[in-house]
């Protein structure tokens, strides 16, 4: 909309059509490179902030972007576990309503 984009500035708005370009090219098929993954969480990390701090009543506290934070994709032992027992905690809540 009109009225947000005269709210963001220039350098914002322009990473976000470079995001929605990179994930345009991602939807048909064209790879994305890591360097390109990391631009478009850093932009989106940057609207949400943005967003954050503008439209809320209380000022929120806005952590510094973390790339350690990025999953690498390797899996562990640990991981799958993890990620085993809280689905089954939320399968055995569906199952108890």
């Amino acid at each position: 909309h009109d009225s947000f984009k005269n709210d963001i500035k220039i350098s914002l708005l322009n990473e976000l059509t470079l995001v929605r370009r990179i994930g345009n090219n991602a939807a048909h098929g064209k790879k994305v490179s890591n360097q390109e993954a990391l631009i478009c969480l850093r932009s989106i990390f940057r609207l949400l902030s943005f967003i954050g701090l503008n439209y809320n009543e209380e000022e929120p506290d806005i952590p510094f972007f973390e790339e350690a934070y990025i999953p690498t994709g390797e899996l562990n032992e640990k991981t799958l576990t993890q990620l085993q027992a809280k689905s089954d905690a939320v399968d055995k809540l569906l199952e108890d309503k």
